[in-house]
């Protein structure tokens, strides 16, 4: 006769020693997609605003903080196709500072570059929202001035001439750059414009307000000369013969 063996126990009640959670409590569900949803709008906002800081880094010269050149070749080929397309004025003017090398040399890199410095501020201070101004490169400069007819740019580049003189009669705020050490600097500017003298591209613009800078430096600096339609080619950048050098100055218009 087998063994009987006794009954086992039940497994023990799980759900009297480790009672079930309470449901959640009513729209506690909805509350934490809610706070999940706006971190997460907050990172992106954080996101976006370093995405613009480095759009805006890699388009501005760090020493002046104006579009540097691959921003204003942008700006120039769009203002260009809207001013060919509607019909409108275009001037760009390019502005060489004077002197510069010299004083570079002769007070120093932070003194040259604070000079850099005072100029940008006095291009911006003679900008509209819709206008540019750029560092082109060393001690030059560009401004691009949409719907802007010659007689008008002409003024701008006058009172930017004013208003440097002004700036160095004085002192800068760390007192770098003073009128006895300024001595013999001065602006020279070169302007072209887009009904004036006709440019087939945006590259043809820059290179006729170049060409019009350097007849600006052959005519003695200190000046604005005017690219004229019947001046041809850019200058290149080497030292010219009495002949050419009287060519290409009687080619423009000097401002004084």
């Amino acid at each position: 006769m087998s063994e009987q063996r006794p009954p086992t126990a039940p497994p023990p009640d799980e759900s009297r020693t480790h009672p079930a959670a309470p449901p959640p409590a009513p729209g506690g569900r909805e509350a934490e997609l809610t706070r999940q949803l706006a971190a997460l709008q907050e990172q992106n906002r954080h996101l976006m605003e370093e995405v613009r800081r480095l759009e805006a880094a890699a388009a501005t010269d760090a020493l002046t903080e104006l579009a540097n050149r691959r921003a204003f070749n942008v700006a120039l080929e769009r203002a260009f196709a809207e001013a060919s397309r509607y019909g409108h004025d275009l001037a760009c003017l390019m502005i060489d500072v004077d002197g510069f090398k010299q004083y570079n040399d002769a007070f120093g890199h932070p003194c040259g570059d604070e000079l850099l410095r005072v100029l940008a501020r006095v291009l911006e201070a003679n900008c509209r929202r819709c206008d540019m101004a750029g560092r082109y490169g060393g001690d030059e400069f560009i401004l691009l001035l949409p719907q802007t007819d010659l007689a008008t740019a002409r003024l701008v580049g006058d009172r930017i001439t004013g208003q440097f003189a002004q700036a160095l009669s004085g002192s800068a705020s760390d007192g770098t750059v003073r009128a006895r050490r300024a001595a013999g600097l001065s602006l020279s500017l070169g302007l072209a414009c887009l009904r004036h003298s006709q440019p087939g591209t945006p590259e043809g613009l820059v290179a006729q307000a170049d060409h019009a800078l350097y007849s600006a430096k052959q005519a003695g600096k200190a000046c604005l000369m005017v690219y004229s339609a019947q001046a041809l080619g850019e200058p290149p950048r080497r030292k010219k013969s009495r002949a050419e050098t009287r060519k290409r100055s009687e080619a423009a218009e000097p401002i004084r």
